[in-house]
């Protein structure tokens, strides 16, 4: 399939939900990443709670704060732009146990990396 016939319908509470799971994840403050997106504290409660639309600038910059690509916002799917897709893949198809080890050795490689935060 192309991809031209397949139709997806936006979902904004699942869209709001997975905004508000990176933002607690990554230790932001609600008020904190509304000053840095360029909007109130209420829009960005609005748009957690699918009371509120984003537009495409504030969308593109939610993406940057919160490090994610566009994907998983819309859709659910996590992959970051610079992890190639095999590797992605690979962990996808691993068992949740297996994915699990797989997150506590790349931890082990980010606290060996200080630079990397």
């Amino acid at each position: 399939m192309d991809g031209l016939n397949e139709i997806t319908i936006f979902n904004a509470e699942l869209f709001g939900r997975r905004v508000a799971h990176r933002r607690r994840k990554n230790k932001i403050k609600q008020a904190d990443l509304a000053e840095r997106l360029g909007i109130s504290q209420q829009h960005l409660s609005g748009i957690e709670h699918a009371k509120d639309r984003i537009s495409f600038d504030v969308f593109l910059k939610l993406c940057v704060e919160l490090k994610v690509n566009p994907d998983y916002l819309l859709g659910g799917t996590l992959r970051a732009n610079n992890i190639p897709k095999g590797v992605v893949d690979g962990l996808n198809q691993c068992t949740r146990e297996d994915q699990e080890l797989a997150a506590g050795i790349i931890e082990l490689l980010r606290k060996r990396n200080p630079e990397n935060g």
